[in-house]
């Protein structure tokens, strides 16, 4: 009889009925983060500087240059990217992106862990080391 492939095929369907899919695209990386930066703190740490590091969740590297005119660009294993950035009163460093994030303004409060610059959001920690003047 025809009937065990048939059989066997219902079970299989119905056991990938019953899994939990997939997240959806890279999850963020959990870090501990240091001190809290002022708003003046984080001038002198990335403005005129070029940032490197790995994009949250991913192993895709990362380059921006924060420019004192205001101006932001960056390069990236995607299309290179320009923006304007500014730093709150409460010292979050707030981007926009022509393309990244789709040109909404994005702030994050910054921390600094040793040398590293961490951008963090509720749901993301990017973490960067920086060097002098325009590395891109």
């Amino acid at each position: 009889m025809r009937t065990y492939p048939i059989v066997a095929a219902s079970v299989v369907l119905a056991a990938c009925a019953i899994q939990k899919p997939a997240p959806l695209g890279p999850q963020p990386v959990a870090a501990d983060l240091g001190p809290s930066l002022s708003a003046a703190e984080v001038r002198d740490e990335i403005v005129g500087n070029t940032g490197s590091g790995t994009r949250t969740g991913t192993t895709s590297k990362w380059s921006m240059y924060v420019a004192p005119d205001g101006s932001l660009a960056s390069s990236s294993l995607q299309p290179p990217d320009t923006g304007r950035w500014r730093i709150a009163d409460d010292g979050q460093f707030c981007a926009t992106w022509q393309v990244t994030w789709d040109g909404r303004e994005v702030c994050r409060r910054v921390h600094k862990q040793g040398i590293v610059m961490q951008f963090a959001s509720p749901i993301t920690v990017e973490e960067m080391t920086f060097l002098p003047g325009n590395k891109l």
